[in-house]
């Protein structure tokens, strides 16, 4: 696994950085806040665009449950606060459980993957490069303007979409990236780089 994920149990948090407006200012201010991990973990994040007019992240977790993994959704507020975001449950933080089952290491990769299905919405996909016996999953999330859990987890979720990796073995998922609009259509694409020789890219178009 990369070092990077490997920090040690103590060091129990993860600095986001997210643009926050205010009525006072309209300009975009950066602020640091400290978010302490909900489980002793690996963990990468990235951050998503706005549902609400506040910039949103997520921040994955591939050692917990046997490595089934997880992702952890952070939504973003006027007055952002690490009360709102810490603890369990956090009401301005959605828990995302890995589908894949143990050693999957869902959560290795996550992207926000622009407006796929075009609702005014911005999405996320997270990568289980494990999952499949090797070959790989990615699975992306499909946003809204009242984010549910229910959607997302378990054999229910109505706004999931599972991508089984097309390479034996080829460790889909291990990263996932958006691709911008490829097709001109005006609605976004996104990928997942699996490990072959080949380095070779799937795009879901």
């Amino acid at each position: 696994m990369p070092s990077e994920n490997s920090d040690s149990a103590s060091a129990l948090c993860a600095y986001a950085l997210l643009a926050v407006r205010t009525a006072n200012n309209p300009l975009e201010r950066s602020l640091a806040y400290r978010a302490n991990r909900p489980d002793q973990s690996r963990w990468r994040g990235r951050q998503l665009g706005r549902i609400d007019g506040f910039a949103d992240f997520v921040i994955g977790a591939t050692g917990i449950s046997s490595n089934s993994g997880a992702a952890h959704l952070y939504l973003g507020t006027a007055t952002p606060s690490a009360t709102a975001w810490n603890g369990t449950p956090a009401t301005k933080r959605i828990d995302v459980t890995g589908p894949d089952g143990a050693g999957a290491y869902f959560g290795i990769s996550v992207a926000g993957a622009g407006d796929v299905n075009g609702d005014g919405y911005p999405d996320f996909v997270v990568g289980a490069y494990l999952a499949i016996a090797g070959g790989g999953a990615a699975h992306l999330y499909l946003g809204g303007a009242t984010p549910n859990i229910t959607d997302w987890n378990g054999n229910a979720h109505t706004k999931r979409i599972d991508l089984a990796g097309p390479d034996s073995g080829g460790y889909f998922g291990i990263s996932v990236a958006s691709a911008g609009d490829v097709t001109g259509t005006a609605t976004p694409t996104f990928s997942s780089t699996p490990m072959t020789p080949a380095r070779s890219v799937s795009t879901t178009l």
